[in-house]
């Protein structure tokens, strides 16, 4: 079962949708302290350097992540693009799924001249086994890392997936719950949310 939701509003329906569309909980419990920079690190992009100025309108939540190629990414500050966050995990089949789409769809927008970012939150997961998988799945888009969870958290997830389509000021406009099924479907909500086609 999919979900999907404009801006941020319902949390509590938001959480019990989530359940029932996403990975409740990681396989393993607990996450392990790599260091981000691990071997596979490379086959991610570095988080883009963000523009100085005012916080973001509506942030995710006010934090920093490390970034598995490099940098560092305030989830409290926009990027100054129209942004695609997807949150996932090794640990949860739909997100290993669909995470190739979304590196498909950053490459489709580059291809198209299209000024748009994609990134993903690696949420209680390790940078090893997160840049092994983006390796192997051959997805180069930056990778912030998250293990402990605090993104989700403080948007009361219960678990991954979810994708939060993002205007250049840093307003959420639209939240996928669930799977992206193909590139065409995000491209449809990128078009539809951000008035980004290409």
């Amino acid at each position: 079962m999919r979900r999907a939701q404009s801006g941020n509003r319902g949390p509590a329906l938001a959480a019990a949708l989530f359940f029932l569309a996403g990975c409740s909980t990681p396989l393993a419990t607990g996450t392990d302290a790599t260091e981000v920079g691990a071997a596979d690190s490379s086959a991610t992009r570095a988080c883009p350097e963000q523009p100085s100025g005012a916080a973001a309108a509506d942030p995710l939540a006010e934090v920093t992540l490390s970034c598995l190629g490099g940098g560092q990414w305030d989830l409290s500050r926009p990027t100054g693009l129209p942004t695609v966050v997807n949150v996932w995990a090794t640990w949860c089949p739909p997100c290993r799924d669909e995470y190739p789409l979304l590196g498909e769809l950053s490459s489709q927008a580059t291809a198209g001249g299209a000024d748009l970012l994609v990134i993903g939150i690696v949420s209680q997961d390790t940078a090893g086994a997160a840049g092994s998988f983006a390796a192997d799945a051959g997805v180069d888009i930056p990778a912030a890392m998250d293990p402990d969870a605090t993104v989700a958290r403080a948007q009361g997830l219960i678990g991954p997936p979810v994708t939060w389509f993002i205007d250049a000021d840093g307003v959420v406009v639209h939240r996928l719950e669930g799977a992206a099924r193909s590139v065409e479907e995000l491209r449809d909500l990128v078009d539809t949310h951000l008035g980004v086609r290409w």
